[in-house]
């Protein structure tokens, strides 16, 4: 599994942590992970078409560093040791959609700052040691002199009465030393996508009826943060069936794929008619790895990387013409019939938090290998049209309680009701699954307004 993590570029970066569980990968696993795939890299409505040109600066090997200024480590206040955090766990378990807040404002911040800073620094008033305007791709190689004073001048906020920079003027400061500005000026100067929407349910932001607390975020960013998580889980699964391929004995020592590269090779497994076929799928993939290690890593990351900067600014100037449209509640209206229907499961899932717990009770099932909550579960979500309300969750509930050894079915009544309050994924033991609604009886003494 080694050389197939190496060749993947699956090896525990800082940010990313991969998990990998033993078993097979039976067909129903695959299945659903075709469809995430098409979910994410649909040529004309998946996630990735969706982001454009934002989504080249993942291939950079300076966003991965850039996500790494995020982390830090905080010290336990009950027990020994140190907490990191920032830090995500990759599995092959597609966990819903849970809302990471912290994780959204990360990818704000790299888009936000980067696209500010270097509409700044374009403009001219800028100035070097030697009083030139600096340039939007060399900043990072200027005087930290030139730098702090960059960043107090336009977030005067971030430093103390004296002067001092705070945690967030630090941070912004490391980004920016990773060519933070570089990167995106290269690959996402604007967005193509260019809309909010309220992050617990999806919709489109309405400013006339927001009420001030509900949490909205732009679109770019909940997007490029659920291609990130939905690829890696897609990348453990790849791996996985590499694994079950023998593909470790058919790799050279040294043979790597670039990031780009990598979504090529996800393309030829979620495609294939695994796990039947498996002869023709090895050869593929081979006759795909050894193609690409004919030249030399370095090489070919350099030529793809100059290629993608140089397609993004040719898309990036067509938006600024208006030649190409931004994406928005006016230029994107499908029709109901041109829905794509894997597509409108998903966004399902996406908007009912009941369907939501109920997916994650499915995928710990699938995993562990449970048909019989598998045959309850599965009907949930083969249309999108599949309604789940607190009565019907709490029924699934029950009957899959019920075949776990006759267990204590879930107790709260309908009539004593639930806080369906979203709050960050946790073990609900009740339930036996994980959860993100805060499920505390009526009335909920953490919030009131349910």
């Amino acid at each position: 599994m080694d050389r197939i993590r190496n060749l993947l570029g699956l090896i525990d970066d800082g940010k990313r942590i991969y998990r990998f569980e033993d078993g097979e990968v039976d067909r129903e696993t695959f299945e659903y992970s075709q469809i995430m795939f098409n979910y994410l890299f649909d040529e004309e409505k998946g996630v990735i078409a969706t982001l454009g040109p934002t989504w080249n600066l993942v291939h950079d090997s300076r966003f991965s560093k850039i996500e790494n200024c995020f982390i830090r480590t905080r010290k336990n206040l009950f027990s020994e040791g140190d907490t990191m955090l920032g830090q995500e766990i990759v599995s092959g378990a597609f966990a819903g959609f849970t809302v990471d807040v912290y994780r959204l404002d990360q990818y704000a911040t790299i888009l936000g700052e980067g696209r500010h800073f270097g509409k700044v620094i374009e403009s001219g008033v800028i100035k070097d040691e030697d009083g030139d305007p600096c340039h939007p791709n060399t900043f990072w190689q200027e005087s930290d002199a030139v730098l702090w004073g960059t960043i107090k001048k336009e977030c005067t906020n971030y430093f103390t009465r004296e002067g001092k920079p705070n945690r967030e003027a630090t941070t912004l400061y490391n980004l920016i030393k990773e060519d933070l500005i570089g990167l995106v000026t290269d690959y996402a100067e604007v967005p193509l996508v260019d809309e909010f929407i309220n992050s617990e349910s999806g919709d489109v932001f309405e400013p006339e009826t927001w009420d001030g607390e509900t949490p909205i975020v732009y679109v770019e960013v909940d997007l490029l943060e659920k291609a990130l998580t939905v690829r890696g889980s897609l990348r453990v699964i790849a791996a996985k069936v590499l694994d079950r391929l023998g593909f470790s004995d058919h790799i050279k020592s040294g043979e790597r794929l670039t990031d780009a590269e990598t979504d090529e090779l996800l393309r030829i497994v979620y495609t294939s008619k695994w796990p039947d076929c498996r002869a023709e799928l090895v050869q593929e993939i081979i006759f795909f790895v050894v193609a690409k290690n004919s030249v030399p890593f370095a090489e070919r990351q350099a030529q793809q990387l100059a290629d993608a900067a140089q397609v993004s600014k040719e898309f990036v100037a067509k938006i600024k013409s208006g030649e190409i449209k931004q994406i928005n509640r006016h230029t994107d209206a499908p029709s109901e019939t041109s829905t794509d229907p894997n597509a409108a499961v998903i966004k399902s899932i996406q908007d009912n938090p009941f369907k939501r717990d109920l997916f994650m009770m499915l995928t710990d099932a699938e995993q562990v290998g449970n048909t019989k909550v598998v045959a309850v579960l599965q009907p949930v979500f083969e249309t999108a049209d599949y309604v789940v309300t607190e009565q019907t969750f709490q029924a699934l509930v029950n009957e899959i309680r019920a075949m776990q050894g006759g267990k204590t079915p879930f107790a709260t009544t309908v009539a004593e009701g639930e806080c369906e309050h979203v709050v960050p994924r946790y073990w609900n033991p009740e339930i036996g699954t994980y959860s993100e609604l805060c499920r505390k009886h009526l009335p909920c003494p953490d919030h009131a307004e349910s």
